[in-house]
């Protein structure tokens, strides 16, 4: 029982009331879980980043029982990261079942509202906000280049307020970041006008806004049956609004702009599309990967019109190139850091499948031990995904690049990638529930409950259970793709637009 959102329907008033219940439990849970940390707004000076990975972010720190309250908030995180995972799957389950029961402007006051309250929260866990800050306010206030200085260099960097909270060790090194997202963080820093709680608050606020065109994004993108299903599971997404509204992570402006691309592409706009597509690389440089399936589709598209195929292809590169290469000239050093981080990658490890090798070694190799040859792996990977999807772009040229996207990123999390944090699958949830019922949902859905409960426990614990955490997350993101590969391969081949 499904309906369009442009057709008028008569909704259950008793299935209403039903979402209306589980939308008020979920968001009062969500209050209490982010009643904690919303206190320190309050605090002065703001003392955050020395009690990441605390629930109670330092509330007990001055007790006796200090060590233990860390360990029990960690258990009270898991509980209630569970409890608000479950609520959001039984609200999406009945909107499931009954579309027709909320209206669009329903679902959208129940995104709103949820997405304000888990912004009330601070990020307890993972601050990596307050580099922002710092590196927007090492260029606005002391005018250097980020790609080429770096904070701890400033005269008087320790008692710099807008320094404060930066966890210590990226003090001491240049923005990974692309030059997009580096000229937006650097007009927040100077709007705050070196209040770093009226930064916070800024991105926030800009986080908010590309939620909200997110959300815009993945409802005309969806199929028609299933939009007003689709905006509830994007929009109200517990793993979405922790990872970016209250630990405040920049993925929304990458995955804007590559929501943005595909509408675009879906258009016909080939130029434009290739041109989003280097903005969300110019913010994070991995929707690199997706530029060879976006031309793909774009051939392939042509080809169904019975048109030359290979111009559109061009002017999807040439958008590409265009905004990517004048985005890189913006900053001296940009290139160098890219070309770095594409060659080595970057020195954090998290949830990955080093850590299962590392665990099922005994501890006989390092994390860092095998990066190349997985590396290896993974590129020796695309070409084979490309083929394998070459009958489904011939037909379904759209769809079909919605889900090569999609298994490339999977395959890059789970082959190669040595930091598998909980923003990095919120580059899946578009992708996943743009498409139609099926292998996609189902994965995303299961990530966006099971994933983020363990997080807190994968960085400042024993040594032993951090290696566990991070193995265990790692598996559960490695079942729910092979679980997705297989229902993938059952499902028919895309039906054309």
């Amino acid at each position: 029982m499904t309906s369009s959102a442009s057709t008028p329907t008569v909704a259950s008033p008793e299935r209403e009331r039903e979402l209306g219940r589980w939308a008020v439990a979920y968001g009062v849970l969500a209050l209490l879980t982010m009643a904690v940390s919303a206190r320190l707004w309050w605090a002065s000076p703001l003392r955050l980043t020395r009690f990441e990975f605390d629930y109670f972010l330092g509330l007990f720190h001055d007790t006796p029982w200090a060590v233990d309250a860390v360990l029990w908030g960690r258990g009270l995180q898991t509980v209630l990261m569970l409890g608000l995972g479950g609520l959001y799957l039984g609200l999406v389950r009945r909107l499931m079942a009954a579309p027709e029961a909320w209206s669009n402007r329903s679902v959208a006051r129940c995104i709103a509202a949820l997405s304000l309250v888990f912004a009330l929260g601070l990020p307890w866990v993972s601050p990596d906000v307050f580099y922002y800050i710092g590196t927007g306010w090492l260029e606005a206030h002391y005018g250097l280049n980020p790609y080429l200085d770096v904070m701890a260099r400033v005269p008087g960097a320790a008692k710099e307020p807008m320094f404060a909270n930066v966890f210590p060790a990226f003090l001491q090194g240049v923005t990974p970041y692309g030059p997009v997202f580096q000229k937006l963080a650097a007009a927040v820093a100077l709007l705050s006008g070196g209040h770093e709680k009226l930064a916070l608050a800024l991105f926030k606020g800009v986080f908010l806004a590309l939620h909200a065109g997110n959300c815009w994004l993945v409802y005309q993108l969806a199929p028609a049956a299933w939009r007003r299903v689709a905006l509830l599971a994007y929009g109200a997404n517990p793993l979405i609004l922790f990872s970016v509204l209250t630990c405040v992570h920049n993925d929304h402006l990458t995955n804007f702009s590559v929501l943005a691309a595909l509408v675009l592409l879906r258009r016909g706009g080939w130029f434009a599309a290739g041109a989003a597509l280097g903005v969300a690389f110019s913010c994070k440089y991995f929707p690199v990967v997706f530029l060879p399936a976006f031309a793909a589709a774009a051939w392939c598209q042509a080809r169904l019109e019975g048109r030359p195929p290979v111009w559109p292809s061009l002017r999807l590169v040439a958008g590409f190139a265009a905004v990517a290469l004048g985005a890189q000239l913006v900053y001296p050093g940009s290139v160098a850091k890219f070309t770095s981080m594409a060659s080595s990658g970057f020195d954090v490890y998290r949830n990955s499948v080093h850590h299962l090798i590392v665990l099922l070694l005994g501890g006989a190799h390092g994390l860092s031990d095998y990066g190349q040859v997985l590396q290896r792996a993974f590129i020796a990977s695309y070409p084979v995904l490309l083929l394998a999807f070459w009958p489904r772009l011939r037909r379904a040229p759209f769809e079909a690049c919605v889900q090569l996207c999609l298994t490339t990123t999977l395959a890059y999390f789970v082959l190669a990638n040595a930091c598998n944090q909980e923003w990095y699958l919120t580059w899946l949830m578009g992708l996943a529930f743009i498409q139609a019922r099926g292998a996609a949902w189902r994965l995303a859905l299961w990530l966006s409950v099971a994933f983020v409960p363990l997080v807190i426990f994968t960085v400042k614990s024993h040594p032993f259970v951090g290696i566990l955490a991070n193995t265990a997350l790692y598996l559960i993101l490695a079942g729910g793709v092979l679980d997705y590969l297989r229902r993938l391969r059952a499902e028919p081949l895309p039906a054309g637009a």
